[in-house]
C-alpha cells in the first residue's frame, strides 16, 4: 500500500506538504510496529517510499520527531474512534469492553520490540505520560457516568484511584513481563481488574453478561 501511495508522491506535484508528512508518518509507524523503532533507518524509510532522505529530513528533524508525530496521530485516531463508538448509545461497560477489545486487537499486531524501543526515546516517554494525563482527565467523566448508570460503585474515591493507577500501570510494562505474556494479555488483565474492582453487583452481572454474549471480548 505504501509503495502505491509513494508513487503518487513522486509523480503528482500537487500533493501537499501535509499529505506527504502524513504519508511518511503512517508508513514509518507501520514499519516501526512491525520491526521495532531502532531497526528501521531513515534510509530504509525513504527507499521504501521512493523519496529522498533529504525530503524526509525537511519535514522531520530526526527519527524521534517522526515518532512523536506518529504517536500523536495514532492517539487522535483512537480518541475519534472512541467518540464514534460512544454515539451508538452503548452502556458504559459495553463501551469500555468493546473499546478495550479494539485497542487490544490493534496491539496484537505490534511487535514487542516496538514498546521496548520506546524506552530509548525520552521525548516519546514524556508524550506517553502526557497521554496518560489527558486520559485521567477524561476518566472523571467515565467514572461519573458509570456511577450514574449504577454500574460503578459510588463509595470509591476516584480521585485517589487516579493518583495510584499510574503507579500500578507504568507508561510501559517491564521488559520481562512484556516479552513473556505480550502487551495484549498485560493490558487485558489490568483492564479486567480495574473494571471488576469498581463495578457494583449489578455492574458485575453486566460484565459477565457482556463476556458471555460476546466471548471474543
Amino acid at each position: 500500500m505504501a509503495k502505491k501511495d509513494s508513487s503518487a508522491v513522486s509523480n503528482n506535484l500537487s500533493v501537499s506538504k501535509q499529505q506527504l508528512r502524513d504519508l511518511i508518518t503512517d508508513t514509518a509507524m507501520t514499519m516501526f510496529k512491525q520491526k521495532g523503532i531502532r531497526s528501521v533507518t531513515m534510509d530504509e524509510l525513504s527507499s521504501h517510499l521512493a523519496i529522498s532522505k533529504r525530503t524526509v529530513y525537511e519535514l522531520f528533524e530526526d527519527k524521534e520527531s517522526l515518532l512523536l508525530y506518529g504517536m500523536a496521530r495514532d492517539k487522535d485516531r483512537e480518541s475519534a474512534e472512541f467518540a464514534d463508538m460512544d454515539k451508538s448509545g452503548l452502556s458504559i461497560l459495553d463501551l469500555a469492553l468493546r473499546f478495550y477489545k479494539k485497542v487490544i486487537d490493534e496491539h496484537k499486531s505490534i511487535c514487542s520490540q516496538f514498546y521496548l524501543d520506546l524506552e530509548k526515546y525520552p521525548r516519546a516517554l514524556a508524550l506517553i505520560k502526557e497521554f496518560h494525563r489527558r486520559d485521567r482527565n477524561n476518566a472523571h467523566t467515565f467514572y461519573r457516568r458509570g456511577v450514574e448508570e449504577g454500574m460503578f460503585r459510588s463509595d470509591i474515591n476516584y480521585e485517589v484511584l487516579d493518583v495510584i493507577l499510574p503507579d500500578t500501570a507504568k507508561p510501559l510494562p517491564g521488559a520481562n513481563v512484556l516479552l513473556r505474556y505480550g502487551l495484549d494479555q498485560v493490558f487485558k488483565t489490568l483492564m479486567m481488574i480495574l473494571l471488576r474492582g469498581i463495578a457494583t453487583p449489578e455492574g458485575q452481572k453486566k460484565i459477565e453478561e457482556i463476556l458471555r454474549t460476546h466471548p471474543t471480548l
